[in-house]
């Protein structure tokens, strides 16, 4: 009987180990199952105590960290932490998961130490965590359950977007938006330390003539050299950036004694234009103009400030050629009579308000009027006669020049078949281009239109530019030029002398008839080197069949001189001032001659 229990209790006994090491072995896959899934997953899992010691890393933070589990498990988990600042909050948050039993329901963000990755030596790791109270039913004690996303790749491109958003794709430069946050920064900074700051507005003199004969391409290479050179001469904690265009802004810090310290600053980046700047095996000759106003006392606002300034750079272009200028509440007068200007003379141009003007040329020989130079002329209904002075340089600045430029050309056109039509004798017009009008893609285009809508003869017509605008881009000039050869439209060369004064270029380009400049005429009486000049520049361009004008002839003196040169024409106040259209057909109705040979 004895034997028989013994034998049933050793059954159920082997049956009981049996269930049992079952139940173990499924309790056994069942784990091995979760660890598979918890090292599989792509996140950051780890486990603390309520001392914040690490007691599970899985297989993803193996590999991220580059540290093993048996080596950081009971390690603090601050040992990953990189950021102090990161390492304090986390000591909050964690408290009050354990003591509050809060979740950290946002992610929490932070770099984290990974010094035996290789790859973390390289870069900076984010990681995105979440953290939460985690029971052990086991130890009867709460604990940390951290789970961490790596992000490092989205705070990255989010880094490269902020970069783009607050940076010039052309120069690299900051942009009006990193601008204005460092100008933020830089008012709390000054109002705390009793310090003044400038912002500066620089702009490239006549930068749209670079991009229209050269190209952009060359023109953003020509900004980014501009960009580099001001980068290096500032202060590291000053700021440059590139407000659009030609044109750049800056703040200039910790400024002392700002109109002593802020006028060496100007000069010192004023200097950087003395030098031509090269790109692509060219030199580029450029010019700025530089406006500066102080923090708080020109204004205390960026939009403030940086109008101040603009309309202090409004008055360094108007005195012309790498200048600065402080601004002074004077100059928003000037400024705004510039603007009224501006606004009115598009009017001008839609309503016809302009007005051309002719000055004769005069053959020397015969002392008939054989040619006339076409001059805008503008009666504004309320100002009266505005200075060509005044507003052709705005017209230049604003590209309004194009649109006047056209104007004139076809009025002359009109004019010229007019006068014909009333019985006075055929005379070629001369109507001055700008270089935005003569590099202009549709140029030709524009010539031929007027030509045709007036039924003028191309014969009528002369195109005269200057010397410097010649220069700017000899080949593309010379290719221009020519195409107006073909159409038989005459060439003239204005102001020689003032720029280059090279003979050998008058080879390089199809010149028909060549105008001295008055400058040399005014002195042709006095000065025997002004006399040479003249005497050789007639010599040479007879040897090259190229016609010569005497500009600004005033005296019968001037007149005698250049004609016993054998300079074959003669324009100026001699003769005629610029007058209407009206007044000019009277001349030719008297058929009137200026022969004043004497002999």
């Amino acid at each position: 009987m004895l034997i028989i229990i013994l034998i049933i209790i050793t059954v159920i006994l082997i049956i009981s180990h049996s269930r049992h090491n079952r139940i173990k072995q499924k309790l056994t896959l069942k784990q091995n199952f979760q660890q598979e899934i918890i090292n599989t997953t792509n996140s950051l899992i780890i486990t603390l105590d309520k001392n914040y010691n690490i007691t599970s890393f899985n297989e993803n933070s193996e590999i991220l960290t580059g540290y093993q589990s048996k080596e950081i498990i009971g390690e603090h988990f601050f040992k990953l932490i990189k950021n102090n600042t990161d390492r304090k909050e986390l000591q909050n948050i964690f408290f009050d998961i354990l003591n509050k039993n809060k979740r950290k329901k946002s992610p929490f963000i932070t770099t984290i130490n990974c010094n035996k990755n290789e790859d973390c030596n390289k870069q900076e790791y984010f990681i995105s965590w979440t953290f939460s109270n985690l029971k052990n039913p086991a130890q009867k004690e709460h604990s940390i359950l951290a789970v961490g996303i790596d992000i490092t790749k989205l705070e990255e491109t989010k880094k490269s977007l902020t970069y783009q958003e607050q940076h010039d794709s052309v120069t690299g430069l900051p942009n009006r938006k990193y601008f204005n946050q460092q100008f933020k920064k830089e008012v709390e900074y000054a109002s705390n330390n009793n310090k003044s700051f400038a912002v500066i507005f620089l702009d490239i003199d006549r930068f749209k003539l670079i991009n229209s004969i050269h190209g952009h391409k060359i023109g953003d290479l020509i900004l980014k050299s501009v960009g580099e050179q001001l980068q290096e001469i500032l202060k590291e904690r000053d700021t440059i950036a590139r407000m659009g265009g030609d044109e750049f802004i800056g703040l200039l810090t910790e400024i002392k004694r700002p109109k002593k310290e802020i006028k060496t600053i100007a000069k010192e980046i004023l200097s950087l234009f003395e030098e031509d700047f090269t790109v692509n095996g060219k030199e580029f000759n450029l010019t700025a103009s530089i406006g500066i106003a102080l923090y708080p006392s020109d204004g205390k606002t960026a939009e403030d400030l940086l109008k101040n300034a603009d309309i202090a750079v409004y008055r360094a272009k108007e005195i012309r050629g790498n200048r600065f200028e402080l601004y002074d509440i004077d100059m928003n007068h000037k400024v705004n009579e510039k603007l009224f200007i501006e606004r009115d003379l598009r009017k001008a141009i839609q309503s016809d308000q302009l007005e051309v003007y002719y000055q004769p040329i005069v053959d020397f020989k015969t002392g008939k009027i054989t040619k006339a130079e076409a001059l805008v002329r503008w009666n504004h209904p309320q100002r009266g006669l505005i200075s060509p002075g005044k507003f052709i340089p705005l017209a230049e600045e604003t590209g309004l020049i194009v649109p006047l430029g056209n104007y004139v050309l076809k009025n002359a056109c009109q004019q010229i078949n007019h006068w014909i039509e009333t019985g006075h004798n055929p005379i070629k017009i001369s109507v001055n281009l700008s270089a935005q009008q003569l590099h202009k893609p549709d140029l030709e285009k524009t010539v031929k239109d007027i030509l045709a809508s007036t039924n003028l003869k191309p014969n009528l017509l002369g195109i005269e530019i200057t010397e410097s605008i010649a220069m700017q881009n000899i080949p593309l000039t010379s290719s221009i030029l020519e195409r107006f050869k073909e159409m038989g439209i005459s060439v003239l060369l204005d102001d020689f002398g003032t720029g280059y004064s090279s003979l050998s270029y008058l080879t390089k380009f199809p010149i028909d008839i060549l105008k001295i400049d008055r400058s040399f005429i005014k002195d042709i009486s006095s000065k025997k080197g002004k006399s040479a000049i003249v005497s050789a520049i007639i010599a040479m361009a007879k040897k090259l069949n190229i016609k010569t004008v005497a500009e600004g002839i005033e005296t019968e003196q001037q007149f005698d001189l250049a004609k016993d040169y054998n300079c074959d024409e003669a324009q100026g106040y001699l003769f005629s001032k610029p007058v209407s259209a009206s007044e000019f057909e009277e001349l030719l109705k008297k058929s009137r001659g200026f022969n004043l040979d004497s002999a």
